[in-house]
Order: C-alpha cells, then sequence, then structure tokens
C-alpha cells in the first residue's frame, strides 16, 4: 500500500448527501487492496468512491460490496484562439437569482453524471447537488461568469465560467431541448473561449462523460483534445 493514506472522508458529499462518503486515492488499483480498505470502512462509510485512469480488473470485489462503475469521465481542453464574434443573443447572466428556466437547464447539464445514473442516490439527491450548483454559480460562489443564450426573452442554453488548474473551466453547459441542433452549443462555446481570452488564460477545459455522446462530439468539433480519462466506480457498504 502507498504511504500516502489510502482514504479519505468527502466532507462536502457526506453532509450533502446525508450519509458518510468517502474516496480512495488512486495509488489504490489492485483488488487486495480495495477489498481491505472496503472492509475498513464497513463501519464508518455508506458510500466510496474508487477511481483511478485505467479500468479496474475488480469485477469480483464489485459483486461483493455492491459495487457498480458510475462513470467515465472525459477531461477535454484545447488553446484558447483570439476572440472572435459572437452571437448577440449570447450575454452575462446579471440577476441575483437563478430562474426557474436556468435552474432547469442545469439540471440538464447533469443527467450523464455519475450523481444521476446511480440510483442508490436518487433524483431528488442529483437534483439538489445541480440546483446548488447553478444557484452558486449565479451569486458567483464557485463560478466567475454565467453565460446565457436568449431568443425572444426565453433562456435556451447556458454555461458556467471559472478557472481549475490555471486554465479556463467550462463548469455547467446545457442547450433546452427543443432547441438543440440549432447551433447554439457551439455559439456558447465560442462565447465560453472569448471569455476565457479575455481573463487571460491560455487553455479551456471541460469535463464531460464518456457516455454524453452529444457533448463530446460538439466538444470536438470545437477542436478539443481529450487530455484524461478517469474510471470512477461506487461502492455501496
Amino acid at each position: 500500500m502507498s504511504e500516502i493514506e489510502p482514504y479519505k472522508r468527502r466532507d462536502w458529499d457526506s453532509n450533502f448527501l446525508g450519509y458518510e462518503v468517502y474516496s480512495t486515492n488512486e495509488a489504490v488499483r489492485t483488488a487486495t487492496e480495495i477489498c481491505e480498505i472496503l472492509t475498513d470502512l464497513k463501519s464508518k462509510a455508506r458510500l466510496v468512491y474508487v477511481s483511478h485512469s485505467e479500468p479496474l480488473d475488480i469485477k469480483q470485489t464489485m459483486g461483493s460490496f455492491n459495487g457498480i462503475l458510475a462513470d467515465i469521465k472525459l477531461t477535454y481542453a484545447k488553446k484558447i484562439n483570439p476572440p472572435s464574434s459572437i452571437s448577440p443573443d449570447i450575454k452575462s447572466y446579471t440577476a441575483s437569482t437563478a430562474s426557474d428556466r436556468l435552474i432547469q437547464l442545469g439540471l440538464a447539464s447533469g443527467i450523464y453524471s455519475r450523481f444521476r445514473t446511480d440510483p442508490k442516490i436518487g433524483i431528488d439527491k442529483y437534483e439538489a447537488i445541480y440546483r446548488e450548483w447553478i444557484v452558486k454559480s449565479v451569486s458567483r460562489i464557485i463560478a466567475s461568469e454565467v453565460l446565457v443564450y436568449e431568443l425572444g426573452g426565453e433562456l435556451t442554453g447556458m454555461v458556467t465560467l471559472g478557472e481549475k488548474n490555471n486554465c479556463a473551466d467550462i463548469g455547467l453547459i446545457a442547450v433546452a431541448e427543443n432547441y438543440r441542433s440549432h447551433g447554439i452549443g457551439r455559439a456558447l462555446m465560442q462565447a465560453a473561449e472569448n471569455w476565457g481570452y479575455l481573463q487571460g488564460y491560455t487553455n479551456i477545459q471541460v469535463v464531460t462523460q464518456r457516455a454524453n455522446i452529444p457533448a463530446c462530439r460538439l466538444y470536438e468539433k470545437n477542436g478539443y483534445e481529450l487530455i484524461k480519462e478517469e474510471y470512477f466506480y461506487h461502492f455501496w457498504l
């Protein structure tokens, strides 16, 4: 085992979900190590996250400890180009509170997340997580900017922006279902890149799920390259 602590409590997750949540560090990867940790955590944790940059050979462990492959998380990035013109329908969201429409777009952005796909977490918790995410983005607590695409007074798309690892970072991005395939996603991506350039960043990144094929295609069409892949397992003890 690594000298680094093999697992830690996830404080935010534990407080928000209402039960004890832990995660292992990436040095933990063998079935034996994971079994030892899960056995040790049985009296402490309800949910344990195990993640690694490669798929783990832990099928038997998953069966013994109620485990699932909850997510394959992909990180895309690209070098920021000089600003180009963007749609006049895109503007900064400056209201002090998130509208119901904006919250619905925020929820739509997370339908492929592991908090949505793991049935044991539940729809209510998933919605609460993403509702808080968009509310705190609007208040600029966890985002530096929120851009929206508005047509005829209706919000049809949105993107939240911030910084991570010295890169411009797209947090949430979504387009209303009945407005997809109309170029709104591409326009929001360009606006995000312009924002990153004006903030002085060299690169911009975004995280999505492998299962979210439309999002992956959007990023790849806009010049993003896959730079990181992570496999997330959930174990319910």
